[in-house]
């Protein structure tokens, strides 16, 4: 009877088990049911359905181009390989000596955290720890090499602490924060509104004795120094002062001094702090520190692993869906401003695109993203004020494979084998160029014929994204009409689909972006994006003038060139670069008006004199043409 009773408790325990076993099931059945539909719907959402579709397509582009090459090719297509990086882990998020998670990715690590991992639980391992997560294994598993606790970064000692730093009376630190979020926000996304709202309401509302955040303090010293910029400046030309010239210089040491007192962490308001001061610098047209700031930046960013796209773990759903979607805005800020200012100068980018597999973020503004995080089946409607920064991220994307490639064409413009597979190239190009235009959204393609809000929001990034377009076009087709050669024996091989040849396709795009520069001085704020535009406008002048088959310039010419002189000139009194531009272009004209003026060509010394002072590679004199050919 006592056995039967024993038996009877044992199976009423195991009973008792598997209830607790089922419930558990339950639980993570229904997590698993809640998670699906949230991935349901957002793969259902029609931004991703569109992304999808013009990769598919240009995916089709490249395998038709693909298909019509030669055979023997002499080119390695490396757009031909497979890509797995969307099954495969690009790398890893690690935790470093201060519990800070940082980005770690190549085989041979990979083969290092493997072995750390075979040494534990993956929950409990202290290298795939959150801030503040505790193991029961984790004083028995090494971390990685590189972030031991020796490693950690020493402080500066004569940096600038948090409780040394005065601040500006609370009225102007009020009209700089919403200057900076009603004009400039929205053009570079790389703060979070509503985040950074609550901060500031709390350095507003601190106890006097209470030490702010540091790296809060250093972004919104940063933010100030933006916005000072955007300030109305007095009327009468240009800047008198070296000081006058650099609004909101205070603040912008405020926040370099802050940021060299964080050296060492791995924080995402380092990488906003840097793009703001790169930012700032442009706008002063310091362009040179502004493209190290940038380069900072994207570095951070890396270190960070938001050019992966990796989701960074969070206490919630809502938190760590807001995380990653705030980290791709991020990464998309820097990456653009490192494109822009490279292009400027001429000089290697940061990012190489084969690294990044981070996606656009959701086209959505600040207050209703926070909702769809907390609620993913809300959905979200039309096109925010986000769209045309988008728009110009996968400008940027495009622009930048088009410098990889002119780079390529300028190397191998005398080799016949190669020059067939390049052109092919160029085509490709010049139909993602096309594609990208007829894909633009109509909220920022038609913005000036708007005068509401949602038209003023859109249309700074409409004159942004039209004048990178024909920045693009003239770095894209520039080297092909440089071939003068071919030019001459020729002129009629090299056209695109509209019938135009390089060089007319050039100076199409100078005259378009010429056109567009007078909405410049009031929709562009002082940034990055303001020495971008003037940079652009000064070449199309001077690609105009060089261009020209003739001496004088025919009127058609001579007038753009004016109305680009007087878009400079008022341009001067914001962004100080302008005034050397307007006196090289003023010069060239004068040149080439009085050598007609004059009568003869004695200013110059002859024909050939003359045509230095044109570009010599694009010029096209056609009767000249004709008679090297009879």
């Amino acid at each position: 009877m006592s056995s039967f009773e024993a038996r009877c408790q044992q199976i009423d325990h195991l009973c008792q088990k598997m209830d607790a076993m089922l419930e558990k099931f339950n639980s993570l059945m229904d997590v698993f049911d809640a998670r699906t539909s949230q991935s349901a719907q957002r793969s259902q959402d029609p931004a991703v359905d569109d992304l999808r579709n013009q990769v598919n397509d240009m995916q089709g582009v490249r395998r038709s181009e693909r298909s019509n090459e030669s055979p023997e090719s002499d080119v390695d297509d490396v757009e031909s390989l497979p890509d797995h990086r969307a099954q495969q882990p690009s790398g890893h998020l690690v935790s470093d000596s201060q519990g800070k998670l940082r980005y770690v990715g190549g085989t041979t690590n990979l083969i290092l955290i493997e072995a750390v991992q075979s040494l534990g639980d993956q929950r409990t391992s202290p290298i795939f720890n959150t801030p503040g997560s505790t193991g029961s294994h984790s004083s028995s598993v090494i971390g990685l090499p590189f972030f031991s606790g020796s490693s950690t970064s020493l402080r500066l000692p004569m940096a600038m602490s948090p409780d040394q730093v005065s601040f500006p009376p609370q009225y102007v630190s009020d009209l700089l924060v919403h200057l900076y979020f009603d004009q400039l926000h929205y053009t570079f996304p790389i703060l979070f509104k509503p985040y950074f709202m609550r901060q500031y309401g709390k350095l507003a509302a601190r106890n006097p004795n209470d030490a702010p955040d540091p790296g809060f303090l250093c972004v919104f010293f940063a933010v100030c120094a933006c916005a000072s910029g955007l300030l109305p400046r007095p009327a009468g030309g240009g800047v008198a002062t070296a000081s006058a010239g650099r609004p909101g210089q205070e603040f912008y040491e405020k926040s370099w001094l802050l940021y060299y007192g964080s050296t060492g962490q791995g924080t995402i308001e380092q990488v906003q702090c840097l793009a703001l001061l790169s930012v700032c610098s442009a706008g002063w047209n310091t362009l040179t520190q502004a493209w190290k700031f940038a380069g900072q930046a994207v570095r951070t960013a890396q270190d960070l692993g938001l050019h992966t796209g990796l989701r960074r773990p969070a206490q919630d759903e809502p938190n760590e869906l807001l995380m990653e979607q705030m980290g791709r805005r991020v990464w998309w800020s820097v990456y653009g401003l490192d494109r822009l200012l490279s292009m400027c100068l001429g000089r290697p980018m940061a990012a190489d695109d084969d690294d990044c597999d981070c996606g656009l973020p959701l086209d959505m503004a600040d207050e209703q993203l926070e909702v769809y995080c907390r609620d993913p089946t809300t959905g979200y409607g039309a096109s925010s004020a986000l769209a045309g920064f988008l728009a110009f991220s996968e400008l940027c994307k495009i622009a930048s494979k088009i410098v990889k490639s002119t780079r390529t064409v300028q190397r191998a413009l005398g080799s016949r084998g190669l020059k067939k597979e390049l052109q092919a190239q160029t085509e490709m190009l010049d139909r993602q160029l096309q594609r990208w235009l007829q894909d633009l959204p109509d909220v920022v393609k038609f913005s000036p014929n708007r005068s509401d809000d949602d038209g003023r929001l859109h249309l700074t990034m409409c004159i942004i994204t039209f004048i990178l377009h024909a920045a693009s076009i003239i770095n894209l087709q520039r080297p092909w009409a440089s071939d003068k050669h071919e030019l001459i024996e020729s002129p009629h091989e090299a056209r695109n689909q509209r019938n135009l040849s390089s060089a007319e396709q050039c100076v199409q795009a100078a005259r378009s972006c010429i056109h567009t520069a007078e909405l410049i001085l009031f929709r562009v704020p002082p940034s990055h994006y303001l020495a971008f535009s003037v940079h652009q406008l000064g070449v199309a002048g001077i690609l105009l003038l060089r261009t020209s088959p003739t001496i004088p310039p025919p009127a058609s010419v001579q007038e753009d060139v004016q109305k680009c002189i007087g878009h400079l000139g008022e341009l001067e009194s914001v962004w100080s670069g302008a005034e050397r531009s307007k006196a090289i272009l003023q010069d060239l004209l004068r040149r080439a008006t009085e050598a007609a003026d004059s009568g003869s060509f004695e200013l110059f010394g002859g024909v050939a004199e003359q045509r230095d002072m044109l570009d010599p590679d694009f010029f096209v004199n056609f009767e000249a043409a004709q008679n090297f050919q009879s």
